[in-house]
């Protein structure tokens, strides 16, 4: 089982001084486009009991996924995607590659998105925030970050180091949002549901959606 990661970015709305859409630029830089990764997790405790053979082999930007029909057919397919991590991919190697782009981006004015998706189980929680059992506060440490963390906290910590580093005063403000069943909701408003909105100034957004800065 895998799970894949999108990452990419367009450019930051510049205020209202224009009512028609920002133009997109595009950048010759790869990090500056939309990317695909597949991240192969690791066998869990029950397929280690079974001996099962794994059915993704990763070479180079190739990944070849194989599947066992009900006729007893095994049906094959490869594709080709910009970064393949195998399943002893550590997570300073997947940030590396796919997170700090992001921050990049973000700081040269660009947003930046990151979408995780994969069935259940294929290790998106452990890919983004780092294992479900571990403290929240033992992510962050006077040396720096966990060496479990996921993608997010990551994001965060680069962030805030450069923030902090930089003579230029910064704003940085969280919201967090849920989309469930065709329906969004504001979470730090105790779930809260909030409306989808567009605009010529702001594109789409969600209306009265609950933002706090943050300085740690």
């Amino acid at each position: 089982s895998f799970c894949t990661l999108l990452r990419g970015g367009s450019p930051m709305s510049q205020g209202k001084e224009s009512k028609s859409p920002p133009r997109r630029r595009r950048s010759k830089r790869p990090s500056d486009s939309v990317c695909v990764a597949v991240r192969l997790r690791p066998p869990s405790k029950k397929e280690a009991k079974q001996d099962g053979v794994c059915a993704v082999a990763m070479k180079d930007m190739s990944c070849n996924v194989k599947a066992l029909r009900t006729d007893g057919q095994v049906k094959s397919k490869t594709v080709t995607i910009d970064h393949c991590f195998e399943k002893d991919c550590e997570q300073e190697e997947l940030y590396n590659t796919i997170g700090r782009g992001l921050v990049d981006n973000a700081w040269n004015g660009f947003n930046s998105s990151l979408l995780a998706y994969g069935q259940t189980g294929s290790g998106k929680t452990h890919s983004v925030f780092g294992p479900v059992d571990l403290e929240e506060l033992t992510l962050f440490a006077p040396t720096g970050i966990h060496p479990q963390a996921g993608l997010v906290p990551r994001v965060f910590h680069d962030i805030l180091t450069r923030v902090t580093q930089s003579e230029t005063e910064h704003i940085i403000e969280v919201a967090m949002m849920e989309i469930y069943l065709e329906r969004t909701f504001d979470l730090l408003r105790g779930r809260v549901q909030v409306d989808i909105r567009g605009s010529n100034e702001l594109g789409f957004f969600a209306e009265k959606l609950t933002k706090r800065r943050v300085a740690s």
